[in-house]
């Protein structure tokens, strides 16, 4: 597993801290080097809860920020539900459905390649929504070349 974030601890632990208070259950290892001068900190993302244990739709991308070959997503269902998860372009045309399908309870992961049927996604902002029953999410997902 690659570090998701390098930094100093206030940097790393604003970010971490930030998608907490936005509702984020996601878990995360936090690795400190006391070593180096510098006191270097990397932070993993692990994933989203292991079962949606809190009891509501959890969603997060999985890899760094911005995305530069594919977009890893996961999201934990609290029960069974119909999953549509798309991404969609900034005037809101859907570029590309990853999955939409009824899906049990639990953690699930879906993979963006940067491609529709007609090829790779020009750099920009895209934007990924899901909808598990009746619950909706949404994440940017800025894209560079």
């Amino acid at each position: 597993m690659r570090p998701l974030y390098h930094g100093d601890d206030t940097a790393v632990l604003r970010t971490v801290l930030h998608r907490a208070q936005r509702g984020h259950s996601a878990r995360y290892l936090v690795q400190r080097d006391h070593a180096s001068p510098s006191t270097c900190v990397n932070v993993q993302y692990l994933g989203v809860g292991e079962s949606g244990a809190s009891g509501r739709l959890e969603f997060a991308m999985d890899n760094e920020n911005p995305v530069r070959q594919e977009a890893r997503f996961s999201f934990a269902l609290p029960a069974r539900a119909k999953v549509e998860l798309g991404l969609y372009d900034v005037s809101g045309r859907l570029v590309r459905m990853l999955v939409d399908e009824e899906l049990a309870a639990g953690p699930h992961d879906a993979v963006w390649d940067l491609r529709t049927k007609h090829g790779r996604v020009p750099a920009g902002m895209f934007f990924a929504r899901i909808k598990a029953g009746s619950e909706p999410a949404a994440l940017r997902v800025p894209v560079i070349q």
